[in-house]
């Protein structure tokens, strides 16, 4: 009879992981996608927040914005920015007189006056993070620089308690010298006015396989812009997706010993079989076309710090952030055929 019970306590536990597994949805869980991780099988958190905010450099001055980001600082400000400009600078420490302001940068670029600042010593640390007061995140491709602006670049503010502790974790372990040793984080998305947002941060949450996986599960289309472009594995599936639909994108110009090389491989290839729907152009700014960003079946954006190439993936602190919000998303998508016509 014992017996008998425990093999019915067994497969009752079994449909259960079964269900967990196969109806997510039904659950309020999420698996990681690259199979079953306890760690990251827990509810969805769910928030009600002032909208993000998305601007586009060079027909907006992000300094402005970003300066202005500094300045609404009520109680902290930490953040992880790969290089750092004199006017932000100068506010940055103008604004530490009032506020507990704390900041890492990679120990290659120029050097700053501001007292709470840490440098990593290996690869780089190539993100571009604040969080203000803990809720109001800064995240995309800008970096704070005399020439930030004038580049072609993205920058968000996202306004959550979630994604706000999870970049708070990740700056944590930046403060306490963990570079490119971070833990995962347990729970990467929340759901923002219903959207779907999930942060994933180099190397230790694979950022690399993660976008992969991102692009695989593309059904109708793929856009990208981006500055740095060497990773084969990402051209391959391309050339892939192409032969079931369109697929288009923008490369940087002055990369040719790097990015270009995979623009020319796509463009010769696409020569070679002109069924394939791709197309594909370089950008027009004298500056530098500074873009980490995808947009997968209009829906989706992938964002953030990460460029598609094997040292943003194993070397460099970074981190990449995939959005569902339609207002964000329409923003990119906006962006992106403004400079590709």
């Amino acid at each position: 009879m014992k017996f008998l019970t425990k093999i019915k306590l067994f497969l009752a536990f079994a449909v259960i992981i079964f269900i967990m597994i196969k109806f997510p949805q039904l659950t309020g869980l999420v698996i990681d996608n690259l199979g079953i991780d306890t760690d990251r099988a827990l509810p969805v958190p769910e928030e009600a927040a002032t909208p993000p905010t998305v601007y586009f450099s060079p027909n907006t001055n992000i300094t402005e914005i970003f300066l202005q980001y500094i300045e609404d600082t009520k109680s902290t400000l930490y953040c992880a920015l790969y290089d750092i400009g004199e006017t932000v600078e100068q506010k940055l420490i103008e604004k530490s007189k009032t506020a507990d302001v704390r900041v890492v940068k990679d120990d290659e670029t120029r050097e700053i006056a501001l007292k709470n600042v840490k440098e990593d010593g290996r690869g780089l640390m190539h993100n571009k993070f604040c969080i203000r007061d803990n809720y109001a995140v800064w995240t995309g491709s800008y970096n704070p620089t005399a020439r930030g602006s004038l580049n072609n670049n993205n920058a968000l503010i996202i306004y959550s308690n979630h994604l706000s502790k999870l970049y708070n974790e990740e700056f944590g372990e930046f403060w306490s010298q963990k570079f490119k040793l971070g833990e995962r984080s347990k729970q990467p998305s929340v759901k923002i006015n219903s959207h779907l947002y999930t942060v994933y941060f180099c190397p230790e949450d694979e950022c690399a396989e993660k976008l992969y996986n991102t692009l695989i599960d593309a059904e109708k289309s793929i856009k990208f812009m981006t500055f740095s472009f060497t990773r084969t594995d990402y051209r391959d599936l391309l050339i892939e997706k192409s032969r079931r639909m369109p697929v288009s994108g923008i490369f940087e110009k002055t990369r040719i010993n790097q990015g270009y090389e995979i623009y020319k491989y796509l463009n010769d290839t696409k020569t070679d079989n002109p069924e394939l729907q791709l197309d594909l152009k370089l950008d027009e700014n004298k500056y530098n076309f500074h873009h980490k960003v995808f947009i997968i079946d209009d829906e989706l954006v992938a964002t953030g710090s990460f460029n598609p190439s094997k040292n943003a993936d194993m070397y460099n602190d970074e981190n990449l952030i995939l959005i569902t919000d339609p207002v964000i998303v329409t923003r990119y998508l906006e962006e992106f055929d403004r400079l590709f016509s």
